[in-house]
């Protein structure tokens, strides 16, 4: 899933935590990366709470232990390949 939509506290999250671990915990879940190109910490995508960097871009997340795992550290099954670069754009060469 690739998220770039603005938000704000008026409309409803993307996805919430809650959501995010029944999701995990049904074991149906196809949901495998977010790139979250909005980056915004609590926002659309509840669990987002830091950033990743442009020298380590990605993270996973595991919603049913609530826990972040570094890339090419070992992590549950459950997780969830995590991208949220802040400032991406400015990285891209024009």
């Amino acid at each position: 899933m690739i998220n770039a939509a603005g938000w704000t506290k008026d409309y409803p999250k993307l996805i919430t935590n809650d959501q995010i671990k029944a999701l995990s915990e049904s074991g149906t879940s196809k949901l495998k990366v977010i790139g979250d190109l909005s980056c915004l910490v609590g926002g659309s995508i509840e669990f987002l709470q830091e950033y990743t960097e442009i020298e380590r871009p990605f993270k996973y997340y595991d919603p049913i232990s609530n826990v972040w795992f570094d890339s090419g550290k070992q992590s549950p099954e459950s997780s969830i390949l995590y991208m949220a670069i802040e400032g991406l754009p400015g990285e891209l060469a024009f």
